[in-house]
């Protein structure tokens, strides 16, 4: 192995090795995204990201379906807007509810 290593990297040249940029581009948040050459940073990204709108999504239906108390009946969302619409039914004028018995 060292005899290896010797042929690959000869003795003269391990300071500059050791001082010369990195072949691959190292993942820094300022170089942009087309240096990224590795697919664990897409993974990695895309699965954040997935995650973080999931998550988003899943706080926005529970404050959507969250349940409220309405004439001390525990009743969710839809029955809610259903009565609304019941009672607005109720209070609509006459003439509109003639219309309809026509």
């Amino acid at each position: 192995m060292l005899v290896l290593w010797q042929t690959k990297y000869p003795t003269k040249d391990l300071p500059s090795f050791y001082t010369s940029r990195p072949l691959h581009p190292v993942p820094s948040p300022l170089s942009p995204i087309s240096t990224y050459k590795s697919k664990s940073w897409y993974i990695t990204s895309f699965s954040l990201f997935f995650f973080l709108l999931f998550f988003q999504f899943n706080i926005s239906l529970s404050l959507h379906f969250r349940k409220k108390y309405v004439n001390n009946n525990l009743r969710t969302d839809e029955s809610m807007y259903a009565a609304k619409e019941s009672n607005a039914r109720k209070n609509e004028p006459m003439f509109t509810l003639s219309l309809l018995s026509k």
